[in-house]
């Protein structure tokens, strides 16, 4: 009589973890009725001596009727059956989890520690003051003095190019004619930096 295949089963819809379980179920391996069998295999031969391990100098020269030399693949034959059951592969899964989790914290500890170590050689916590991103922020350029046309230096947040294009330089002035307060009287507003006169 030809031999008869076996029906094809079809696998389960991935997106559906209850048919995913229970095409697990259904081809589980039975370990405890293969456990049983190795273990009633074994007991008469262990009069006959030790089963070596399968692939070990011991094995090699046993005869090949020698019923030990097939019980030896018994125990990685047990073996590989319970490293595919899902609580197996569940466990390898939560190993590699773990490890990469402890992995990422002693990454993010010393990322922190090397953060830590640049802030306290800048010599700020978080960044730079305003006093010192007010300083960056600030040009210099040169003007001539509304009154006598001396050279005057002035800081301001425009580039040269921008400075020069100014309506209105009338305003500035050099520290021998910048007005004076006069006896009872305040002296003048400051101008803001780079603004036009009001006057």
């Amino acid at each position: 009589m030809p031999h008869q295949p076996l029906p094809h089963q079809p696998l389960p819809d991935p997106a559906d973890p209850v048919a995913v379980r229970a095409w697990l179920d259904d081809h589980a391996p039975h370990i405890a009725a293969v456990r049983a069998w190795s273990v009633r295999l074994l007991a008469p031969l262990e009069s006959a001596g030790a089963v070596p391990e399968l692939g070990t100098p011991a094995w090699v020269t046993l005869a090949d009727t020698d019923p030990r030399k097939l019980a030896a693949a018994l125990r990685p034959a047990l073996a590989y059956l319970l490293d595919g059951t899902p609580a197996a592969v569940t466990d390898r899964l939560r190993t590699e989890l773990d490890a990469f989790a402890t992995a990422w914290r002693r990454a993010h500890k010393e990322a922190s520690a090397e953060l830590s170590r640049y802030v306290a050689d800048r010599g700020y916590s978080v960044g730079p003051s305003h006093a010192e991103l007010d300083r960056r922020r600030q040009l210099t350029s040169t003007a001539p003095c509304g009154v006598c046309g001396a050279a005057v230096t002035l800081r301001h947040p425009l580039p040269d190019s921008h400075a020069a294009r100014l309506p209105d330089l009338s305003w500035v002035r050099c520290t021998s004619c910048a007005p004076a307060a006069q006896p009872g009287q305040a002296a003048p507003p400051a101008q803001p930096v780079g603004r036009r006169s009001a006057a």
